[in-house]
């Protein structure tokens, strides 16, 4: 019998204390780069792992709620602080998924047949359509570096 002491599984908690204190908070400046083997071998679970994914989100998503710092990853090798530069960078890509996403969202609902919908489903894909304008509408502005004015 498959025996679990936690009903949504391990706790992610003791394995975030343990990466903070490997990785403090003041040590995460712009550019450091820990590789996953490192933090692999401070929580114990092997690079891939649902372990190792869920414990390092936790992880990421702490330290970017309580400091602002951003870690992102580099494929394959390793996780990366980025500077403010990097953040509007990551920013904007996200944007850019979003708004795709959003369009793929306006086909599916551009092939709904609306007589088959009930008042309440028309009302739902109304609001559904005019998020996705604005959103597919804020993905198209391109930011564009500036200089600050004098």
């Amino acid at each position: 019998m498959n025996e679990k002491v936690y009903f949504g599984g391990l706790p992610t908690e003791p394995d975030v204390k343990a990466l903070r204190s490997a990785f403090p908070d003041h040590a995460l400046v712009p550019g450091k780069v820990i590789a996953y083997g490192e933090a692999s071998d401070v929580i114990r679970a092997p690079y891939g792992s649902a372990r190792f994914q869920t414990v390092t989100s936790a992880w990421r998503r702490i330290v970017e709620k309580e400091t602002n710092k951003i870690i992102d990853v580099i494929p394959g090798e390793a996780f990366v602080v980025l500077s403010e530069s990097e953040k509007v960078d990551v920013g904007g890509k996200k944007l850019r998924e979003a708004g795709m996403a959003a369009r793929r969202s306006f086909v599916i609902c551009a092939r709904v047949d609306v007589l088959g919908l009930k008042e309440e489903e028309r009302l739902r894909l109304s609001h559904l359509q005019d998020v996705q304008g604005k959103v597919i509408a804020a993905a198209q502005l391109r930011g564009k570096k500036r200089l600050p004015s004098a």
